[in-house]
């Protein structure tokens, strides 16, 4: 962001509303986008995603603490 710093926001082209072909809005979109477009490069990054969302997906069902805060089954009351 130095960059931006440099030049004045009146004449950036980078400023007001954008169009995207793309947005991504979790890690699972990205996940889906690395699946369809076969990205070899990014297998690492996928195999993590899926890793979490595994993990997760686990912690949920064993009453644990999820993104949400604490499930019913382990809540405290403090």
């Amino acid at each position: 962001m130095g960059t931006c710093k440099e030049y004045d926001g009146a004449t950036c082209e980078f400023t007001g509303p954008m169009e995207y072909d793309l947005e991504l809005r979790s890690e699972l979109d990205l996940a889906r986008y690395i699946e369809r477009r076969k990205l070899a490069r990014a297998r690492p990054v996928l195999k993590d995603i899926r890793a979490a969302e595994r993990r997760r997906k686990q912690g949920m069902q064993a009453g644990l603490v999820t993104l949400r805060g604490l499930s019913e089954g382990n809540a405290t009351g403090a």
